[in-house]
């Protein structure tokens, strides 16, 4: 039993070596029993969509895979149970910056580049809807549900707690990812 992880994409770019981290990360969290086979696709270009670029989407279906998490119920209370997962689509934004060029402003994360803040959550929400128009395009079908996030690949757990907030509600409301 085992799950296949391919990778595609331009080798010797930053988007494919966030590929093989997110490669190894999957293959280092699933468990031996798992099947199934995920595809993760490296700068991908989404055309036809006002947004085309995409850092990294990653999708596939697993057989087998149980998960204890801790998730917010329709009280919006925080708790925990059994999540299975058998199949998902993501699409990831990856930054390689410091904590120091992070900034949250609000609900808005932004990035510095040459001096300037750029909004990375509505960069991130673009990705999604981009993909999301861009299966339904090529497919006539309805899309599947896409989690996009954004992976601060410079940035320490501890780091990111630093810029959220410590608390359990800052740390389960946002799509940010650290190292």
């Amino acid at each position: 039993m085992s799950v296949k992880i391919e990778l595609r994409g331009k080798r010797d770019t930053a988007e494919y070596s966030a590929g093989q981290k997110l490669r190894d990360i999957f293959k280092n969290g699933l468990p031996k029993s798992a099947e199934g086979h995920i595809v993760i696709l490296a700068g991908a270009t989404l055309f036809g969509q006002a947004t085309k670029d995409v850092d990294l989407i990653a999708y596939g279906n697993i057989q087998g895979l149980r998960k204890q998490l801790r998730f917010r119920d329709t009280e919006d209370q925080l708790i925990s149970g059994n999540v299975f997962i058998n199949n998902f689509c993501l699409c990831f934004e990856t930054k390689r910056h410091t904590a120091r060029d992070v900034i949250l402003d609000g609900l808005v994360l932004k990035v510095r580049y040459n001096g300037k803040l750029h909004d990375v959550t509505h960069q991130s929400e673009r990705q999604k809807y981009a993909l999301k128009n861009f299966l339904e395009d090529r497919t006539h079908q309805p899309p599947p549900y896409i989690c996009n996030f954004i992976w601060l690949t410079g940035i320490s757990p501890q780091s990111l707690k630093g810029l959220i907030g410590n608390d359990e509600s800052a740390l389960t409301r946002h799509n940010y990812l650290p190292s």
